[in-house]
């Protein structure tokens, strides 16, 4: 076998051993937020990059629970579920 295929199989075995072994895998769950405000309001997900689009008060999203954060902090959502 030629030198380049050693070191392609040594990368191989190394990316495999450190994505399998170290990397817990992103577990995606949804919670549900409701809109307080008064108006119609759009917000993007700083790390599901989704569009949430709120029409009224009381309007009930689900969203990524990656985004819940942004939603939490702010005083125009409660999370719900």
């Amino acid at each position: 076998m030629s030198c380049c295929g050693n070191k392609r199989n040594a990368w191989i075995q190394e990316f495999q051993n450190n994505t399998i072994a170290g990397v817990e895998p992103v577990i995606h769950r949804h919670i549900v937020v409701e809109y307080l405000g008064k108006s119609v309001s759009k917000f993007r997900g700083p790390v599901s990059n989704k569009l949430y689009i709120f029409t009224h008060k009381g309007h009930r999203e689900t969203i990524d629970s990656l985004d819940a954060d942004v939603f939490s902090s702010s005083r125009k959502f409660r999370i719900v579920g």
